[in-house]
């Protein structure tokens, strides 16, 4: 059984809860989602939206079907309140 990583990133044009997941962009391996959180920390975000949250998703799979096996959250802007604590998880 083979298994993927998949880092998914969520973009709203502020950083409030309410424009959470107004674009969500997928597809990342661990050194990008890094990359852009570092970017986000930063201040070198310059496209327009605001880098809110990181998920992390394991699937396992073989022959093109894959089950999710693990979600989790890898990382949350530390400026939004966040009953699971700040920054990286």
């Amino acid at each position: 059984m083979k298994r993927r990583t998949e880092y998914v990133m969520y973009f709203g044009d502020e950083v409030t809860q309410e424009c959470m997941g107004q674009d969500v962009d997928g597809d990342r391996n661990k050194r990008q989602a890094d990359k852009e959180i570092k970017e986000e920390m930063s201040g070198v975000n310059d496209d327009g939206q605001r880098l809110l949250a990181v998920r992390k998703y394991l699937w396992k799979g073989d022959d093109g079907w894959w089950d999710l096996y693990e979600d989790e959250l890898y990382w949350y802007h530390p400026q939004l309140d966040n009953e699971e604590g700040d920054g990286y998880q």
